[in-house]
């Protein structure tokens, strides 16, 4: 059989498309499944008769990381072995490394249609001319792309968008406060960049450039003009530091473009406002309404309220109750020796009250005397109030009448003088019984200050109204044209 030379050639690659195949199969160790997805001979017919022989086999692979972070695609791939990434983010910067076997790491990358697009010695960096498919592999170092039986890990890095360089100044501003917003140009050309100080770390900001026609790429710069950040406006960044950063925005193509075209800028600062706790410490002697509208009648520290921007930085600000309610002093006013004299009798002493330090008070008292032509005629209560360590206050009080003494019985048609209820929360009804007559009445506080007062009353029934009145001792003086008499109404 006669054998030109075309058919020697085909004869040729079929055989060593076998014996390859037959190597791959049994030369190969790993427990894994082997797919020959990809095979080329590119063979040269030269006068020595020899020939050129380059093969791929895929191994594993993954979808492509999002900007900040890494995948890996394989963590045992031999040399020669490609990944299939999908999902490259058109724009974004990959850093593609690889890691291993004995003989280096040389990376190529592929795009979908297997065509080489970078390659170099791990790490490989390349911005995706397109979004979608890539392959890469790795071969070893030392020339003619050699394969090796060792494993291989290939990790790819997404660093993003890469920034643009930086322009010239344009106007700038005061970065915003929190929750607020900072205008920082109206009209810089693409390609200008805007200082902003007092930038605080820790605040997340979003800056929005507007405005051109070739769209809107934002670079972020640091105070020593390092590009940090960028991407597509609004890019959002969070500070890592305090001081001054610089922005600008070019058009959104390739390369970077700009143009004199008026752009907006805009900061936000959309930091979560720090909410501010307090403790409202406080020592009470009655039970005690707080503003949560509770009346709280034992100890408590538990409870709590939430101010609405209450707080000095406007944010909100949680309170916590920290209630000590103390028991008020039990004290005891000894009554008058002699509880009737006349007008005209000199000044006797008040009545002995435990525990002492006190203060005595009312009609005709004068630190712990009390003079009857002071206080006039009728009936009279002396009031002794003491303040403890704690500050609270308890009160008593006894009763001492004085008449004129000029033969007429001052008392003897008010005898019958009914008051209820007493103590009282506001009303007050009072029945004069079968008293005849008009008569005058007066309510004034213990201080003698007047509060309610009324003459010529001719029936023997009113009701005085104490409701607008704060809580205390009040003292009610009726009195007609022969006698008077005063009684004590305790306002709760």
């Amino acid at each position: 059989m006669y054998l030109n030379g075309q058919n020697i050639h085909l004869i040729g690659s079929f055989v060593i498309f076998s014996l390859l195949i037959l190597f791959n199969l049994f030369t190969k160790t790993k427990n894994h499944e082997k797919i020959i997805t990809f095979f080329v001979i590119l063979h040269n017919w030269h006068r020595n008769s020899s020939w050129t022989v380059s093969f791929w086999c895929r191994y594993q692979g993954g979808a492509a990381p999002s900007v900040g972070n890494s995948a890996t695609m394989t963590t045992c791939a031999f040399g020669g072995e490609y990944q299939t990434v999908t999902g490259v983010i058109a724009g974004d910067s990959y850093v593609i490394t690889y890691t291993g076997g004995t003989t280096g790491n040389f990376v190529t990358l592929y795009d979908n249609t297997f065509t080489p697009i970078a390659f170099g010695v791990s790490p490989v960096t390349f911005v995706a001319p397109a979004a979608g498919t890539f392959y890469s592999q790795s071969n070893s170092t030392g020339g003619a792309c050699a394969t090796e039986n060792a494993c291989h890990t290939a990790v790819w890095q997404n660093n993003g968008i890469p920034p643009c360089p930086l322009g010239v100044v344009y106007q700038g501003g005061i970065a915003p406060t929190v929750g607020n917003s900072t205008t920082t140009t109206t009209c810089a050309f693409g390609g200008e960049y805007q200082t902003v100080t007092g930038v605080v770390a820790g605040d997340s900001y979003v800056i929005t450039y507007t405005g051109g026609t070739t769209g809107n790429f934002v670079t972020l710069y640091d105070n020593i003009f390092t590009p940090i950040a960028a991407g597509v406006s609004p890019l959002s960044w969070t500070a890592t530091g305090s001081g001054t950063y610089y922005s600008q925005s070019n058009g959104t193509g390739a390369g970077c473009p700009t143009e004199n075209l008026c752009h907006t800028n805009i900061w936000d600062n959309n930091t979560p406002c720090p909410v501010v706790n307090g403790t409202d410490t406080r020592s009470e002697c009655n039970p005690f309404t707080w503003i949560d509208g509770i009346n709280y009648t034992a100890n408590n520290n538990v409870a709590t309220f939430t101010l609405s921007a209450g707080a000095a930085n406007g944010c909100d600000s949680i309170v916590t109750l920290d209630l000590t309610i103390n028991t008020s002093p039990v004290i005891v006013l000894d009554p008058f020796i002699t509880d009737t004299v006349c007008i005209s009798n000199t000044a006797i002493q008040v009545p002995v009250a435990t525990p002492t330090g006190g203060t005595y008070s009312g009609l005709g008292v004068v630190d712990t005397t009390f003079n009857p032509a002071t206080a006039g005629a009728g009936t009279h209560y002396i009031l002794y109030s003491y303040t403890d360590g704690n500050s609270c206050t308890s009160t008593d009080s006894t009763m001492i009448v004085v008449n004129l003494c000029t033969g007429i019985n001052e008392n003897t048609s008010l005898n019958n003088v009914n008051i209820y209820p007493n103590p009282t929360n506001g009303l007050v009804h009072v029945n004069l019984g079968n008293h005849n007559g008009s008569i005058n009445y007066t309510i004034s506080t213990i201080e003698g200050k007047i509060v309610n007062q009324e003459n010529n009353v001719t029936t023997n029934k009113m009701t005085i109204n104490l409701t607008n009145e704060s809580k205390g001792i009040y003292l009610l003086m009726i009195e007609d044209n022969t006698s008077s008499k005063v009684y004590k109404i305790i306002r709760e």
